[in-house]
């Protein structure tokens, strides 16, 4: 499958699946967008 230049979005990318998958569709040229519900703060934004 080719992901270069194709726009994806993951949701949970703070998680440990989440952000190994981040990472390798990066790694294959995909623009990835992360969705994080958490925060420091521990407020839901």
């Amino acid at each position: 499958m080719q992901l270069e230049n194709k726009k994806i979005l993951v949701t949970g990318g703070e998680g440990f699946i989440g952000s190994n998958l981040v990472e390798k569709l990066v790694e294959l040229g995909a623009e990835v967008t992360a969705l994080v519900q958490y925060n420091s703060f521990n407020n839901w934004r």
